[in-house]
């Protein structure tokens, strides 16, 4: 079999990749429309009335909301409760995928997971075109993202568990973040329109419409997807450039049983330690043999080989680094398949240090639209662009630089040049503090006694250039955290790994709620210039400590 390897030519790299990838992108698309469709409006829909207590002591919930969060006694409140609403929501989130992500994993299995949440989604749109049903709208959204997301990156993952293709994985992870990105860039502008010129409850609508094409899609292409855990397709998933160079009429990994796998490791490894145990500290009680980490050299013995076509699928072997750039040349996991406390923790630690990162990307979606709205010029050629339809201005930008930022990692991973997970980490934090320095820089500094009608309003040229700088620092944290928190995670639980990235995340929702409250008392150069400030020490921390750690998550040192 001829290897594959990432081509520097950007054609030649989309061409690599498996057909899944591309079916995941297009499903991901429509359910990104969804999503950012319904974040593009939330918050302008919560600070244009909904929120007046005529209106709002109707709708199912409403209780609830001011049990925990107080009723709002003039429009700063009303901002406040908005914030913390849109955040609430922006944070369960980001939180249930843990909890999808571990039904999958033990239950449901991936792709029924997947379905279920879609079906949800597709519900909640449903009540979200009625005031009285909103909350209830609101509530589904969270628990369908919690079961559609981490399955749909899991499923992602799991396409390049060939070492083959393992080392496409990174870019493959940005070219399905791009296609988020699309999703995001239509969501906002269909939906901002709509809301603008028909209603709120229309772009509403129109976010659902979204979601059941993306579903449709999704059960149309499933012989092109995993089955389960570490299972590809019969035809590899592979596209004709790739598949040409497979010899299917050899076994394949997917055909073997992962029982049969751990059974003869686990023999292999216990007939080992008892001849060794007397003669070789190596591999006496507590060394890595009798944890199911046996060091490579053991696993070239006879006696520890696997039959042919079983190596690929054995837990215990690998996950390839080939170049040694992100910690260590292999990953071995024990021959049972658990994930060691100590390598979870420190994932759990990376994880944790992108918390602040999380706080400042949120206000994209929380205060941002409302200062598009009352402090920065929208007429453009004598029509006014809606503050909603601003939002797809990121997206824009991540179109066009996410692909050359992944044909260059794809260049770099093949000549061993690439930057680690923590360079780029940092990189993304130092460039979204820069971003958030634009705004401070240019906005107006003296609204002071009214926070929320200033008359000043800045060209829309540098909020344009803001978002630049911020979105090639989110080239550098989104896609390439999803890859890193897949590739330190055992086989059977890159689904609950996925859901741990996001849990980090949605503790960063109710932060930012409570931050973006601050926007209605300070003024906008001191509300972003925090933001700067908090992502420029976020980036200082990130550099530190994320080597270290992620080293840690792969098994190659201890705490």
């Amino acid at each position: 079999m001829a290897p594959t390897t990432c081509s520097p030519s950007f054609a030649e790299t989309f061409t690599q990749h498996p057909r899944g990838l591309w079916v995941l992108a297009v499903t991901e698309i429509w359910e990104r429309f969804s999503f950012y469709g319904v974040r593009a409006l939330l918050v302008l829909y919560l600070t244009s009335g909904a929120l007046d207590h005529d209106r709002f002591k109707d709708v199912a919930g409403a209780r609830v909301v001011y049990f925990f969060f107080g009723r709002p006694a003039n429009e700063v409140e009303v901002y406040a409760l908005a914030s913390a609403i849109n955040e609430w929501y922006s944070g369960m989130a980001f939180v249930t995928p843990l909890f999808g992500g571990w039904m999958a994993d033990r239950w449901l299995g991936i792709q029924n997971t997947c379905i279920l949440g879609g079906l949800m989604m597709t519900l909640a749109h449903f009540c979200m075109a009625f005031d009285y049903f909103f909350l209830i709208g609101l509530s589904l959204l969270v628990l369908g993202n919690g079961a559609f997301k981490p399955t749909i990156s899991a499923q992602l993952s799991h396409l390049y568990d060939d070492p083959e293709i393992a080392p496409l994985r990174e870019g493959a992870f940005a070219l399905y973040y791009m296609a988020i990105n699309f999703g995001a860039l239509l969501a906002p502008l269909a939906c901002g329109y709509l809301q603008e010129y028909v209603s709120f409850h229309a772009g509403f609508g129109a976010a659902g419409v979204g979601m059941v094409f993306g579903l449709i899609i999704y059960v149309a292409q499933l012989h092109h997807l995993p089955k389960e855990k570490g299972h590809l397709p019969k035809n590899g998933g592979f596209s004709k450039a790739h598949a040409s160079e497979t010899d299917l009429s050899k076994p394949q990994a997917s055909d073997v049983d992962l029982k049969q796998v751990t059974a003869h490791r686990r023999d292999a490894a216990s007939k080992e330690i008892q001849i060794r145990d007397a003669f070789d500290p190596k591999y006496g009680p507590g060394s890595p043999l009798e944890r199911g980490e046996a060091p490579p050299d053991h696993w070239d013995d006879p006696q520890c080989k696997l039959p042919p076509g079983m190596e690929k699928l054995a837990p215990g072997t690998l996950s390839k680094d080939p170049k040694g750039k992100h910690g260590s040349q292999e990953i071995h996991w024990p021959a049972d398949g658990r994930w060691p406390m100590r390598r979870m923790l420190a994932l759990s630690a990376i994880c944790a240090l992108v918390l602040p990162y999380w706080v400042c990307w949120e206000q994209m979606a929380n205060m941002v639209p409302l200062y598009y709205e009352t402090s920065v010029e929208r007429t453009v050629l004598g029509r006014t662009i809606p503050a909603a339809a601003l939002q797809c201005i990121s997206p824009i930008f991540t179109i066009i630089f996410l692909p050359f930022f992944s044909a260059r990692w794809a260049r770099q991973a093949k000549s061993g040049t690439e930057q680690s997970t923590a360079v780029k980490l940092t990189i993304g934090a130092a460039f979204d503090s820069l971003g958030w320095l634009v705004f401070a820089l240019t906005a107006d500094p003296t609204r002071v006694s009214d926070p929320l009608h200033g008359k000043y309003k800045c060209s829309l040229l540098w909020p344009i250039f803001g978002n630049l700088l911020y979105t090639i620092g989110h080239i550098h944290v989104g896609p390439v955290g999803l890859s890193l928190v897949t590739r330190c995670a055992p086989p059977g639980s890159q689904s609950l790994a996925v859901g741990l990235w996001f849990l980090f995340g949605g503790f960063s929702g109710p932060l930012a709620g409570w931050f973006g409250a601050l926007y209605a008392l300070w003024t906008p150069a001191w509300f972003f210039g925090g933001l700067a400030a908090i992502a420029m020490a976020n980036a200082a921390v990130l550099l530190a400590l994320t080597n270290c750690l992620e080293r840690i998550a792969r098994g190659h040192e201890a705490f």
